[in-house]
């Protein structure tokens, strides 16, 4: 299908839009929220015992938060253009990292500005840049990082009042390396850490166990040691490190110690942005545009603290990457302090944002409206999906399985879940519930089916356009921990 018909459908539905406008009053500003790596389960809004989130809490109880809502990969790059296109990773392709979002894909800026809507990005680079194609549809894209990006936000939207707009903004704030713990710890003070780096760069891998762990630490805790030491010299430690974590850590007080400082950084960042955006909201108030203005606060995939042996976001797919926040506060329509069971993916948002507007959905997109839920009523269960190339998963009725990915160099073990008894995933049940496992295996073997024709009627490449990394952008990914 070609991006100009589409583009005609969505000009047609905003005259529809117009019509309906005309009748109905004011349409509502739309505010798209993404907090880079935040897992859902450290918001106390979601249970967690810390105080984390005094802000997004505050949204929960004036909105309506979805409790399981599953983001279709495992990183950054991947799951945005899913957000942003209401299309599976595996249909898009855009998986590898320096695969780009092509023009020929729709989003959801490009179907609201031609709706009527002025469009502007406010994001923080990396990867989320123009030159990863974020920046289609657009009238502004700012992905300057610093002190003063919510004043240029801000700005922009005062300019704003009175027409609507659609606003996208983007944070790595809680993203590695995690810079805003209220005590970051200087690592490069101590000689006996670079003396390491410099020996690991010589590849002199003798290490004792206490310098060996104070590696692993540093590594996992510091941007510092994490740019000195390259990923190539590290590959000779690689199995000795995993060890470390899976077998010896519980016996190590001091890596016990350091988990909670990666913990204690984490939840630092959240609380920083939680401050950042309530400043911001409350100016938005100050505009009189609450009431008219569609608030939507997410992520793009959370972080392992080592509940499977990995830190960081790796290609896995257990659920503390893919469960993520989902608020949603529009007074005029959204319920309030509703929490919605049922399971909605990150494609669902832009469908029911459409719905929301009045827009009908261009017929390509693999997500589904939640908006009956948000009207407070019944919502039918449907699987989630994710694709982390090397696995996909699927989370069904209680159950999730994760099994290789159609495109992985090598098979891995299938692991087979039962969520409602074993929400932390720590019991894997292949073997025995057979006839579960065969249901879930049938289910994954249709959505294949259904990504490669919609990958065929979009006309979409097996291998994605790729994206030229400028020195700017390539300092921002190393920063991000993404290179070395």
């Amino acid at each position: 299908m070609k991006k100009t018909i589409l583009l005609a459908a969505c000009l047609a539905a905003a005259v529809l839009l117009w019509a309906v406008l005309a009748r109905g009053g004011r349409r509502p500003n739309v505010v798209l929220v993404s907090i880079d790596t935040l897992r859902a389960d450290r918001l106390g809004c979601y249970g967690y015992g810390k105080e984390t989130s005094p802000f997004l809490d505050r949204l929960a109880r004036e909105g309506t938060l979805f409790e399981d809502a599953i983001v279709q990969s495992h990183w950054t790059l991947p799951s945005h253009v899913s957000m942003l296109t209401s299309l599976h990773a595996t249909t898009h392709r855009v998986r590898g990292d320096t695969d780009k979002m092509g023009e020929a894909f729709l989003t959801m800026a490009e179907i609201l500005r031609d709706a009527g809507y002025d469009t502007a990005a406010f994001v923080d680079g990396g990867l989320i840049s123009a030159q990863f194609g974020f920046g289609q549809g657009f009238d502004v894209f700012d992905s300057r990082r610093g002190g003063d990006k919510d004043r240029r936000t801000l700005r922009w939207v005062l300019k704003k009042r009175r027409r609507p707009f659609f606003l996208f903004y983007h944070t790595y704030d809680v993203h590695f390396p995690y810079l805003h713990h209220p005590q970051p710890v200087d690592i490069m003070a101590d000689p006996a850490l670079a003396d390491i780096a410099r020996r690991i760069n010589s590849r002199r891998f003798d290490l004792s166990d206490e310098e060996f762990e104070k590696a692993v630490l540093a590594w996992c805790t510091t941007r510092e040691f994490h740019q000195m030491v390259t990923r190539d010299k590290l590959v000779p430690l690689k199995a000795e490190m995993e060890t470390f974590f899976k077998d010896r850590w519980p016996r190590m007080p001091s890596f016990r110690e350091s988990l909670r400082y990666l913990v204690d950084a984490y939840d630092g960042g959240i609380r920083f942005f939680d401050g950042r955006l309530e400043r911001m909201w409350e100016e938005v108030g100050k505009l009189g545009m609450h009431d008219h203005t569609i608030l939507i606060v997410t992520s793009d995939h959370g972080e392992c603290f080592l509940e499977h042996g990995e830190l960081g976001h790796p290609p896995v797919l257990y659920d503390e990457i893919l469960r993520v926040p989902l608020i949603i506060v529009y007074p005029p329509l959204v319920g309030k302090g509703v929490r919605v069971p049922r399971q909605v993916m990150s494609i669902d948002i832009l469908p029911t944002v459409l719905e929301m507007l009045g827009v009908p959905r261009p017929p390509h997109f693999q997500g589904r409206s939640f908006l009956d839920a948000l009207r407070g009523g019944s919502l039918p269960p449907a699987p989630a999906f994710a694709d982390a190339v090397v696995s996909e998963a699927v989370r069904d009725d209680g159950w999730k399985l994760i099994r290789s990915g159609e495109d992985a160099p090598e098979p891995r073990g299938p692991e087979l879940y039962r969520l409602v008894d074993d929400p932390l995933e720590r019991t894997n049940m292949v073997g025995r519930d057979t006839a579960v496992h065969a249901r879930l295996d049938a289910i994954l073997d249709g959505w294949r089916a259904d990504n490669r024709r919609a990958r065929e009627a979009l006309g979409v490449a097996l291998s994605p356009e790729k994206a030229h990394l400028d020195q700017e952008i390539k300092d921002q990914l190393r920063a991000l921990g993404y290179l070395q």
